[in-house]
């Protein structure tokens, strides 16, 4: 549910946290959880693939939320969000969940910088801060992506978590080769420490692909993804398929 006007919009229940929101904002291959670095760095990694710790251990989006969003003043936005604790249980890494972020975007350069706190409820697995930077800016010939995120999880009784920390970025490049078509690149990479003990693991992905408009809201789109982590084989994913925007 959510309430729209001149002063912005305030909205209740389920809604995307400002974190995805840079997150598929800020590289080429946007939400993709099979083929954006970023949003494999932020979601996935965690539990699949042998990695225990690292990325967020809360969803896209927050559940039972408050979101605020500005309306956009010569450019510049911003969004704040709460979500409450589900739980009165006083073990360690029960709290309320906070994001808040501010963007700037006009002609071709795009930024935002994102804060989130997020405390374990009945819906995250995790007591974690997150600071995360996203960039873009449209040279015409082809439109450049950056993206820096430091992830910060404390050790609860509740999961149990350990302490460990995060540093995640990823750079892209969408380049137009016709009117409808474009070639997308994007590196990304995660390396995460324990903090106990100083283990080390990174895990890295690079995707490249071609999308192709066939209407306003209609794509097809052919990718290459590569990925590598710490200790394993290397394993490769491709895939070629149509989208559909309601």
């Amino acid at each position: 549910m959510a309430l729209t006007g001149g002063f912005g919009k305030i909205a209740l229940g389920q809604y995307d946290n400002p974190l995805f929101t840079s997150g598929y904002t800020y590289n080429p291959f946007g939400s993709s959880m099979a083929f954006s670095p970023t949003m494999r760095h932020f979601y996935y990694n965690q539990g699949n693939i042998g990695q225990a710790t690292g990325g967020t251990s809360f969803d896209t989006g927050f559940v039972n939320s408050i979101t605020y969003e500005t309306p956009n003043l010569g450019g510049f936005s911003a969004t704040a969000q709460f979500s409450p604790k589900e739980t009165t249980s006083a073990l360690a890494g029960r709290g309320n969940s906070y994001a808040v972020s501010a963007t700037y975007a006009a002609g071709p350069f795009a930024a935002s910088l994102t804060y989130v706190d997020s405390g374990i409820a009945v819906a995250y697995d995790g007591d974690e801060k997150v600071i995360g930077l996203g960039t873009s800016y449209d040279f015409g010939v082809l439109k450049a992506f950056a993206q820096y995120t430091q992830i910060k999880q404390t050790a609860d009784t509740v999961t149990p978590n350990v302490a460990n920390k995060d540093r995640i970025y990823q750079v892209g490049v969408s380049v137009p080769v016709t009117e409808k078509g474009s070639i997308l690149a994007s590196y990304g990479k995660e390396m995460n420490k324990l903090e106990a003990g100083g283990a080390k693991e990174s895990d890295t992905v690079v995707s490249v692909g071609y999308d192709y408009f066939l209407s306003k809201r209609t794509d097809v789109y052919a990718v290459f993804s590569n990925n590598q982590h710490t200790d394993l084989k290397s394993g490769q994913t491709f895939a070629v398929g149509i989208k559909h925007a309601f």
